[in-house]
């Protein structure tokens, strides 16, 4: 091995900037020493000096021409000339790291803290690529004209059976970090490198893969020889691939209905049918009383705590093989949240003052800035624990009906007795939520103010895809506000969630861009949520742009959707105050005691699962679930042999997968002129 040698530009906290330094790399010493310049490496003057023994190599994909070095605990920026200079770098950097470690510390150990760090280093480079996918696809949707259509086809095809792949190796190796090594034992391959290159989060460095004689220490000093994804990648390369299946889509449309655990589609491989063939033989307690019932929908936070012993992930070993087909998986009972997907959105108007508010204001301008604010102020109070929670999948023709006091004064009208909430006011505002549809499963929604002459109609269903150690659900569908004393109407659409790290410690993030637009007056936004970056720690960050008539921008706003956010006007000097979700208080819903309620209304129909669950009684919680499943396929089963359509109550069809309140504000007002 030879010495290597030329200039580089290295990063210098003191001055905060580049400075060029020329470098010397001694393969035989294990050392990079830097000079201020050429003339001083005669001299012997040397500036610094870098240990390459067990140092790490990193570089940064959006940038050809920068890497790091970290040693012992410090970290290093270096830029080369150009792309090809770096990677001459590399290889000698790389060969010089390899030849002292190997060497002098074949059998170095590595806990297994340091494993799943690794792990979920390479989940976090997995997101990067599914970003990177579907950039290539809007661009290749975009240049459909242009003759190459197949090359783009085939690239994306490709693109993602690798991620695939990917997926299933990143489950495979969490899941095997839980097996008994006396059981199973593995050697390393070449394989790993596919997942062993990534970047640490803290300092921004590509860690190199562990060295093929590494050993993994557990916790419980077991040691387990170093892993090995090589039956992982064979097994995933027998599953059916996107040419076989011919679709891109997630739909699940082997299985009507769900079981009673939550599956999540985590391929565009065929899935695996999970219908199970018991059925549960409880609806309810007797023992349980109405009072219990609403005790256990109290709307303190939850205080569940994400569990860190591998819960998550031995309830999914229960039930599979190492190395099985992972085109589905089962998530536990206790990862619900008590409380329907229905009663979820009606979250939306737990600020309900800031939408009816929007008629308030005299111009376009001002009240398209009403709608952002009330739109952005609405996501934070859709989680009750920082713990990601599955609400439950609503059954079909169920309901959800509440009311919000807002303080206005009463009036006389009568427009509500025909509404949605019919025991409320008309200085109310009102919410009601049915599922018009559940495949796909669709939930439409409605909510409006008589006293401000203000309406919103909308439909929503998710769509849930696995992304490694990831889930992303994504809100399709859109909702309108309608203003009838303007006659403007606002159409929004929704951002998607994803929770993170969903094997161990899980978190909860949204991501996405939307937006919010009136045809009557021209004004639009363009708002993104913005999931974490993989190189630094910022969560729940927002970025809006607001435009006029004109197309021209008028207001920047920024911030954290679950937190403060800031706008920037064009005309002002200096940002302000948008809206404060944590100084802003919530207004409690409105709802009917269950007692009360209709055998169809969420709390009512979701009542024993949610005294099971709140108790922590999760087999029983599971029952109940089930029976509620099970019972919905029996009667869609007999529909089917009578050949009978399903009806729903409240809302009614209006278009392909689309429904809307039956009986609207506008309407009513416009039946009593």
């Amino acid at each position: 091995m030879t010495i290597f040698e030329g200039l580089l530009n290295k990063w210098t906290n003191i001055l905060k900037g580049w400075q060029t330094r020329y470098c010397v790399l001694d393969p035989t010493q294990g050392t990079l020493v830097y000079y201020t310049s050429r003339e001083n490496v005669r001299k012997g003057e040397r500036r610094g000096v870098i240990l390459l023994k067990g140092a790490h190599i990193g570089i940064d994909v959006e940038d050809d021409t920068t890497f790091t070095i970290r040693s012992y605990g410090k970290t290093f920026h270096f830029q080369a000339r150009d792309i090809e200079e770096r990677r001459k770098w590399l290889c000698n950097l790389e060969d010089t790291i390899s030849f002292n470690t190997i060497n002098t510390d074949r059998l170095s150990s590595v806990n297994t803290t340091l494993f799943q760090k690794r792990i979920l280093e390479a989940d976090g480079i997995l997101q990067i690529l599914i970003d990177r996918v579907e950039e290539l696809e809007e661009i290749s949707s975009q240049r459909r004209a242009d003759g190459k259509e197949n090359c783009y086809e085939h690239i994306i095809l490709s693109s993602r059976r690798l991620i695939e792949s990917v997926k299933h190796s990143i489950v495979s190796l969490q899941l095997a970090k839980f097996f008994s090594p006396s059981s199973v034992q593995y050697s390393l391959t070449n394989e790993e490198l596919l997942l062993s290159k990534h970047m640490d989060p803290q300092t921004e460095t590509f860690l190199p893969p562990m060295n093929g004689d590494d050993k993994i220490t557990a916790d419980n000093n077991i040691s387990l020889e170093a892993l090995n994804i090589q039956d992982a990648v064979e097994n995933t390369a027998k599953a059916p691939t996107l040419a076989d299946s011919g679709s891109d889509n997630d739909d699940d449309d082997d299985d009507e209905f769900e079981d009673a655990n939550d599956t999540i589609e985590i391929s565009t491989c065929s899935p695996l049918s999970t219908e199970q063939d018991e059925t549960p033989t409880a609806e309810t307690n007797s023992n349980i009383t109405f009072e219990q019932y609403e005790a256990a929908y109290e709307e303190a936070p939850e205080d569940d705590v994400a569990p860190n012993d591998g819960t998550i992930i031995k309830h999914i070993i229960s039930q599979c093989s190492l190395f099985m087909d992972l085109t589905k998986i089962t998530l536990p009972t206790f990862i619900l949240e008590r409380r329907s997907f229905l009663e979820m959105l009606a979250d939306f108007l737990a600020h309900p003052d800031e939408f009816a508010n929007i008629t308030d204001y005299p111009t376009p301008r001002e009240r398209f800035i009403q709608v952002v604010k009330w739109y952005l102020s609405a996501f934070h109070a859709g989680r009750k624990s920082p713990v990601p929670k599955k609400p439950y999948n609503p059954i079909l023709g169920e309901i959800f009906q509440c009311s919000y006091d807002i303080g206005l004064s009463s009036s006389e009208s009568t427009l509500t007795k025909d509404g949605p909430v019919p025991w409320a006011s008309d200085h109310n505002v009102t919410f009601i939520a049915e599922q018009t549809s559940h495949h796909p499963p669709i939930a439409s929604f409605y909510a409006e103010c008589p006293a401000k002459r203000i309406q919103l109609d909308g439909c929503l269903w998710t769509k849930s895809q696995f992304l490694g150690l990831s889930i992303g659900v994504h809100m399709v569908g859109d909702a309108t506000i309608t203003l009838l004393d303007h006659d403007e109407r606002y159409v929004l659409t929704f951002p998607s969630a994803y929770g993170r790290n969903i094997l161990l410690v899980p978190w909860f993030e949204m991501g996405g861009k939307v937006l919010i637009t009136c045809e009557k007056t021209g004004y639009s936004a363009n708002i993104e949520f913005l999931t974490k970056p993989f190189y630094n720690e910022k969560k729940h960050k927002i970025t809006a742009t607001l435009f006029g008539p004109d197309k021209k921008e008028f207001c920047k706003i920024d911030g954290e959707w679950n937190g403060v956010m800031n706008a920037k006007y064009s005309e002002a000097k200096a940002a302000e105050v948008f809206f404060d979700t944590k100084t802003t208080p919530i207004i409690k819903k409105i709802i009917r005691p269950i007692a009360e309620q209709d055998e169809h209304e969420s709390r009512r129909m979701w009542k024993d699962v949610t005294y099971y669950l709140k108790h922590k009684q999760m087999d029983k919680a599971t029952a109940a679930k089930s029976f509620l499943e099970q019972r919905q396929r029996e009667d869609a089963k007999q529909r089917a042999a009578e050949s009978v359509k399903w009806q729903t109550k409240y809302f009614t069809e209006s278009g392909e997968q689309k429904w809307t309140y039956g009986n609207k504000l506008s309407k009513r007002i416009q039946s009593q002129s």
